[in-house]
């Protein structure tokens, strides 16, 4: 143990454990334990002290050494000193690579001298998933604590079934859709796709000169689906509008789940009122 400070005696310093580096005269001597603090303040005011603490290698702890999370969301890493040990170079964070995060746009950290918090930005379960070391050191040692990242990727939404698709009116333009969910109390899904795709167009009919590009454009690519999004994981109706009464179509429905997309329900055409 060597000497860390040197400095003048004062009342909040008899609590601590200390010694003189020249004992003085016997008749002077005082233990921290003096039973009147304020008399042995006075007594030695302004006399040099070299004051001997505890010297220890610093100790890191985080709130958990395991931490999931689902795709795409931010997540929070934490990291902080047991104690206050003696002053310690920068609390410094490190990826899953091992690499430094300081000045990358991926992550945040926020950081005092006592504790350092790293937030991992849109993870991706590929990319993040791993181990994050937190990192820190004094004079006496050094000391490192490593968080495991654990980022899952949402269920796979459940199956939906197409049990209504018909024409609302004689015109053929619009297309009323109605679809069922299984495993509804489960939940797992976030929206849904419907698709629609041109399939063939009824016979003696010619595309006339007039036709809007979009129409031929859409004949052009007629194995392509073009897709409404429905937000409302709710939803179990929905009208498809301005279709082309000449031309038959096949619609779908296709649940959603954040970034996971389930399977599409069967393809059906239409039927008239």
């Amino acid at each position: 143990m060597a000497p860390l400070a040197v400095g003048i005696l004062t009342p909040a310093m008899l609590n601590t454990h200390f010694c003189f580096n020249q004992r003085p005269a016997a008749s002077h001597w005082v233990s921290p334990r003096y039973s009147n603090v304020q008399q042995t303040a006075d007594r030695f005011a302004n006399l040099p002290v070299s004051v001997f603490l505890h010297a220890e290698a610093p100790v890191l702890l985080t709130q958990r050494r395991v931490v999931s999370v689902f795709e795409g969301s931010d997540v929070q890493l934490t990291c902080s000193l047991r104690d206050n040990y003696l002053p310690v170079n920068e609390i410094t964070w490190f990826n899953n690579q091992g690499v430094s995060v300081q000045d990358r746009s991926k992550y945040l950290l926020l950081r005092t001298s006592a504790w350092a918090n790293l937030t991992v930005k849109d993870t991706d379960v590929m990319q993040d998933s791993g181990e994050y070391r937190c990192s820190t050191s004094n004079a006496v040692g050094g000391a490192d604590i490593n968080v495991t990242l654990v980022v899952k990727k949402y269920p796979m939404p459940p199956n939906v079934t197409l049990v209504r698709v018909m024409y609302n009116s004689q015109q053929r333009n619009e297309v009323d859709l109605e679809w069922t969910v299984e495993s509804q109390g489960d939940g797992g899904w976030t929206g849904f796709f419907l698709e629609h795709r041109w399939m063939s167009e009824k016979p003696n009919k010619r595309t006339r000169s007039n036709d809007s590009q979009v129409l031929r454009e859409e004949r052009a690519s007629s194995q392509d689906w073009y897709i409404n999004i429905i937000q409302d994981p709710d939803a179990r109706i929905y009208t498809v509008r301005g279709l082309t009464p000449t031309v038959t179509y096949q619609f779908r429905v296709t649940p959603v789940n954040y970034r996971t997309i389930g399977y599409p329900s069967a393809a059906k055409t239409p039927g008239t009122i």
